[in-house]
């Protein structure tokens, strides 16, 4: 096993020689206990005599595979480092806080884009304006909201409840 890069490569199938036996007595096992109990008695779906049997195509293609491919084997490969980055706001400047608000408004859009069929979704909405103006109201009174907090904020910064930079709170906070 070796170590590409950041990805952990995990071999889970031995060769094919060491493999073949025991395959071999497993998928003789599945057809004995297939023709004990036929599929008319595990599933209502029985192939139709205009239809091909699936799996038999399948049998078949495994029977009859391509010399020139050669041998295959199995890996699991993983990603062992997340890559997500991170941000020190001790140091950001207003434009870098800007530009980080936009990225991360976007990436959130994104993911709200691809969670669900956007058809779907339009169709639920309907044709009216109801939506529309059920978002921009929450927008507005969380905006509010937003705005009373961070007076409250400042407030409390003023009046020493809470720490700034270089300093000790005060013994009136809890």
């Amino acid at each position: 096993m070796g170590d590409i890069g950041s990805a952990e490569e995990r071999d889970e199938f031995a060769p094919p020689d060491a493999v073949a036996p025991e395959f071999v007595a497993r998928w003789s096992r599945g057809r004995d206990a297939r023709a004990r109990a036929p599929r008319s008695h595990q599933g209502p779906w029985r192939p139709g005599a205009d239809r091909p049997d699936p799996v038999a195509l399948l049998e078949g293609q495994a029977t009859t595979r391509d010399l020139d491919i050669g041998t295959t084997r199995d890996f699991y490969v993983r990603q062992l480092h997340d890559w997500k980055g991170g941000i020190d706001p001790e140091t950001m400047t207003p434009r870098g806080a800007t530009l980080y608000a936009r990225i991360c408004g976007e990436t959130l859009a994104r993911g709200h884009a691809r969670s669900g069929d956007r058809v779907e979704a339009a169709g639920y909405l309907g044709r009216g304006r109801a939506f529309e103006e059920a978002i921009c109201v929450f927008a507005d009174t969380y905006a509010d909201q937003n705005e009373r907090d961070f007076t409250s904020f400042r407030a409390a910064l003023s009046a020493g409840r809470l720490p700034t930079r270089g300093s000790a709170p005060s013994k009136e906070s809890p």
